[in-house]
Formats: structure tokens, sequence, C-alpha cells
């Protein structure tokens, strides 16, 4: 309520007296671009993507919290708008989610993901080793099967986490250099010492990098589909 007794109300003032706000299950709110919208039907339509709904499959939501921390239960898609706000180019999608411990609270923000594809050529690669060039394409640095630095054009899909999903400009097999990126040029000869990235996207060392690695060399990570 926000009044308390012996308060002066009137019968047309505009402030309510009390919200009533239904906590479980609750309604969670998400905005999407009308921009990936477009580009995640043209990317069904042309086979990028494998679509997992359809045939009475419904997509499952999952919700990050701000501070990274994920939500337990997976929600479901409720209703989309069906018109794009005019200023902001995007629109709503309703979801639903179980809040029996009331871990979701009314004006909270969260991050979203809804499985609606995959895809099973794409490949995760770590946000820190990827950059823009002066067109705005992504770009990163791979080390060739001669030891050489080389810079190549990737096409980025999205992001998940602390990786991008890329889809060309990469292949199985590939070193990928993520640490030491601005020391190094394009021809350039180096040794690298593969390493591994942890669940933060910190660079660790693999249990059998030798302990007297010159921190100077290129550190690189082999890419797996």
């Amino acid at each position: 309520s926000s009044v308390t007794a012996g308060s002066l109300v009137t019968a047309s003032q505009s402030d309510a007296l009390a919200t009533i706000r239904q906590l479980d299950p609750v309604y969670v709110d998400l905005t999407e671009s009308s921009g990936n919208l477009i580009k995640f039907r043209n990317d069904i339509r042309e086979g990028k993507l494998n679509p997992l709904i359809g045939n009475g499959k419904a997509p499952e939501v999952s919700l990050t919290f701000a501070d990274g921390t994920p939500y337990a239960d997976k929600g479901t898609i409720e209703s989309a708008e069906q018109f794009v706000d005019e200023t902001t180019s995007s629109f709503v999608v309703r979801t639903l989610f179980k809040n029996g411990d009331r871990s979701l609270l009314p004006g909270m923000y969260v991050r979203a993901t809804i499985s609606l594809a995959n895809n099973d050529k794409g490949f995760l690669l770590p946000q820190r080793a990827i950059s823009r060039n002066n067109k705005g394409q992504a770009t990163a640095r791979f080390i060739a099967a001669d030891g050489t630095v080389e810079s190549r054009t990737l096409n980025v899909i999205t992001d998940l986490g602390t990786s991008w999903l890329v889809t060309e400009g990469v292949a199985d097999g590939d070193k990928l250099v993520v640490d030491g990126v601005q020391s190094i040029q394009d021809g350039q000869k180096v040794t690298p010492v593969e390493v591994r990235l942890d669940d933060n996207g910190i660079v660790q060392p693999l249990e059998k990098t030798a302990a007297n690695v010159d921190p100077a060399k290129a550190a690189a990570k082999s890419v797996a589909e």
C-alpha cells in the first residue's frame, strides 16, 4: 500500500491506494530488436540455422541475473507483440517463470536466452581475441602452419557469455591468438604456447605448460567445433 491509516484520500486522486502484483508465477518482459528478428528468419530460410522449435515443441527461456548468476528454472514464451516500437525499433516478448522463492521481483533487470535454433557449423571464440577493423568487421589473429601470424575477417553471429559465435573465417584445429595480440604483427614468426580459458574468459596455463615459458610469447588456443 502507498498510504497509511489517517492519510487523506479522494475519489478522483491519480495515485493508487495499493498495487497488486503476482509474483508466482511471474511475467518477465524481454525486449528484442527487429533487426535480429529479420536476421534470424533469414538464417533459418537459408539453412544457416537449424530450428529447435515446431511440431509441438516450445522454446525454452533461460535467465541470468545482473551479477551473472543463472536463474534455476526455465521459462516459456507466453506472447510476443505484433508491432515494432517506432522509436526503438524493438518489440516485447512476454515470458512466464515459476518464482516460488521470490527471486524475481518487479522492476528487476535480467538477461535472457531463448533457445530457438542451433548452428552445428559454428565456433565459439573468446571475445578477448576478437577486435574490429576500421570497416567495423570482426577480426582475429591466428597462427598459421608455418608459425607465422595472420589476421582473418570473421562472420560473427551473436555473443554467448564471454564468447562470440562465429560461422566464417575459422576452421576446426586452427590456433587462435588469445593473449599478446597487441605485441605481434602479421607475418611475424612466433612460438605459440597453448592455454585454456576459464568460465570468465581468463587465460589459464595448461597443466602440461612448462613453468619457465616466456610470457611475451603469443598465447594461442586451439579451436574446436
